[in-house]
């Protein structure tokens, strides 16, 4: 028997983030965590190529180890590309700055960033994977999973529509509200509590 209790993500305060003087470009989107295997971060950097005939795209990548040479080599990493180390704090604050959270992962067995970045105000754009999308329902733009050239059309949606991404900032935001640690904790116990009769 299985039981699905979602996790939480009011870990993260709107009105307590801590700021950061760091140089960061004015838009950028934002990747998070690893860039190995099923995350899928090479699918991101296709995406981007096709829009930089119309415009530099920045990204920051948070987590996930520093750039190697071989990712640098393999990717063709340009200076557009910008890597950033930190805790749970600096991250919040990277949200909160956003353009957009990028989640290309060809599969998640929750996702938990979509949700942290939708609690901090930063709209997503999201692989259509079935776990992804149960949690984002219609507050996350999704893209095929694996497709890199829709991926680019919704980067492009967010770029040339700031009313379609004001819309996704404010579903997001709502949609948040659904997943929090009172109510998963209160779901766990319940659940506990039946298993022990």
């Amino acid at each position: 028997k299985t039981s699905v209790i979602y996790l939480g993500c009011d870990h993260f305060k709107k009105n307590k983030i801590k700021q950061y003087n760091l140089n960061l470009p004015k838009i950028f989107f934002l990747y998070v965590g690893s860039r190995a295997n099923y995350k899928n971060f090479g699918l991101l950097v296709k995406a981007i190529k096709i829009l930089k005939n119309n415009t530099k795209i920045n990204v920051v990548c948070f987590g996930g180890g520093k750039f190697s040479k071989s990712e640098i080599d393999k990717y063709n990493l340009q200076d557009n590309f910008i890597n950033i180390q930190g805790d749970d704090e600096l991250l919040s604050f990277l949200y909160s700055k956003a353009f957009a959270l990028v989640n290309t992962s060809r599969y998640e067995g929750f996702g938990i960033t979509n949700i942290e970045a939708m609690q901090l105000g930063c709209p997503v754009i999201s692989s259509d994977f079935k776990a992804l999308k149960e949690i984002g329902a219609s507050s996350c733009l999704f893209f095929k999973n694996n497709n890199h050239k829709d991926l680019s059309k919704k980067l492009k949606t967010f770029i040339f529509s700031e009313k379609i991404r004001k819309n996704f900032i404010k579903k997001g935001y709502l949609r948040s509200k659904f997943f929090t640690w009172s109510i998963c904790a209160k779901k766990t116990k319940k659940l506990y509590e039946k298993l022990v009769k």
